[in-house]
């Protein structure tokens, strides 16, 4: 187990959309990457490259945004290593209530702990 601050985004991040919506365009090179429709939504494309000598977590990716609500329904991201992801969201609920306890970890015993935040 790594034990990392929550605002650490430098290796794989907590959320997983946030890496192409935190200032877009100072990070990519951003163009149209057509339409389709996802999950019965329609959807508008946006081709990502990361500008040269940037921060941009990912190389590249195409993030498919919906018409209606603005959310990403899916997106597929590259990274420097050429690890490629596809990831499709099949179920958006905003807002929704969340106990308290949603948010405790206890590690599990025997579990090597790598402390990053320091």
């Amino acid at each position: 187990m790594i034990k990392r601050a929550a605002a650490d985004r430098e290796s794989v991040p907590i959320d997983p959309t946030g890496q192409f919506l935190d200032a877009p365009r100072a990070k990519y090179d951003i163009s149209p990457a057509g339409t389709k429709t996802v999950d019965g939504h329609a959807a508008h494309g946006l081709l990502l490259v990361a500008k040269k000598g940037g921060s941009a977590p990912v190389a590249r990716a195409t993030v498919w945004i919906d018409d209606d609500d603005s959310l990403i329904r899916e997106f597929e991201s590259s990274d420097a290593n050429g690890v490629t992801r596809h990831v499709h969201l099949t179920s958006l609920e905003l807002n929704s209530p969340l106990d308290a306890s949603a948010f405790a970890f206890a590690i599990p015993k025997g579990v090597k702990v790598i402390d990053q935040t320091k």
